[in-house]
Formats: structure tokens, C-alpha cells, sequence
């Protein structure tokens, strides 16, 4: 009983520490227009789907189904047409190379803003939705590199594929792994 005691001890002091780092990581947060999301699914054009603030996965990937269907990679990414599904609010495992899982504290390396994302992907509708200025504390969960058929610049800049996860805010969020 009391290793289970001592057991939980330590893990509401590890899990307040993580929420404490979590409060003090100052992210400038985008403001975006209230309309976007409806202009966006009337017209489902392009240009009207680029969102600067927090979009589930599933949505974005719903808005990518319907706006790349002339790309080239749209067969790899939807096979059959078919729409992937998000696990988690997370990108689909087909589109993912691999994950790393991390667990560790880091500091951003920000003289100019970093950017911060809500899937691990340089490619619209996903747009950044905020950035950190300077040397911050955030507590990594994991390292992800997203698959070459995801978008064409990744394979001639491979290094825009890597990605570290975070939570903010309650929401899991991607900082380039060249920022960290």
C-alpha cells in the first residue's frame, strides 16, 4: 500500500510539473475569421481553405479529400477516393513514416517566430495557427516523419518531414524539429 501511495505521489508531481511547463509556454495563438469554415464548405475552393486557427483532423483532412482531387498525390493519399480516418486528432498511419515516441523536455530555438501547427504537414488547408518567440521549455511527446507521398517538397527539402509533438492548451500541437 505504500509503494502504491508513493507510486501516485510521483506521478501527480510529474503530471502537475508537465501541466506547469504547459502553462508557462507562451504560444501567440492566430485569431482567424468566424466565417472561414462556412465560406470554406460552401465553395470548397483552395483559397478559401487555409485555416490559421485550430481545425480538427478530421476536418482538414475532409477539406483536403475535396480540394486536391486534381493533384497528383491525391490517389496515394486516398486510395479508391476513400477519406483516411484521424485516430485521435492524429494524421492517418498510411501518412505517417514513423513516430518516435520522446517524453522529454526541450527548448525551442526561436529568434524568429517558430511555427506551430495542428498536424504535422507544410501544405494547405494546414496552415500554421500560431508561433513561439525565443527559447521556451516544452515538454516533447513524440517525433514524427510524415510519408514522401504526403507532398512533393518533402522530397526535394527532406528535412520539412520531421516534426515534435506537444500539447498546448489541451490540444496536441507540431513544431518543425529544426526549432527545438
Amino acid at each position: 500500500m505504500k509503494e502504491l501511495i508513493i507510486l501516485t505521489s510521483l506521478l501527480l508531481l510529474f503530471v502537475s510539473n508537465v501541466w506547469s511547463e504547459e502553462e508557462s509556454l507562451d504560444i501567440e495563438v492566430f485569431q482567424g475569421d468566424p466565417n472561414q469554415v462556412s465560406e470554406c464548405l460552401s465553395e470548397m475552393k483552395g483559397y478559401k481553405c487555409v485555416f490559421r486557427t485550430y481545425q480538427s483532423c478530421n476536418f482538414l483532412l475532409g477539406v483536403m479529400h475535396e480540394t486536391w482531387k486534381s493533384r497528383d498525390n491525391y490517389d496515394a493519399l486516398f486510395p479508391n477516393g476513400e477519406l483516411p480516418e484521424c485516430i485521435n486528432n492524429e494524421l492517418p498511419d498510411a501518412w505517417v513514416e514513423s513516430r518516435t515516441t520522446i517524453n522529454q523536455y526541450a527548448y525551442t530555438v526561436c529568434e524568429i517566430p517558430c511555427n506551430v501547427r495542428s498536424l504535422p504537414i507544410l501544405v494547405d488547408p494546414v496552415n500554421r495557427i500560431g508561433h513561439i518567440i525565443g527559447s521556451k521549455k516544452i515538454f516533447i511527446l513524440e517525433r514524427i516523419e510524415v510519408n514522401d507521398s504526403l507532398l512533393d517538397i518533402y522530397k526535394d527539402s527532406p528535412w520539412y518531414k520531421f516534426w515534435y509533438s506537444f500539447n498546448y492548451d489541451g490540444k496536441k500541437l507540431y513544431i518543425h524539429t529544426g526549432n527545438v
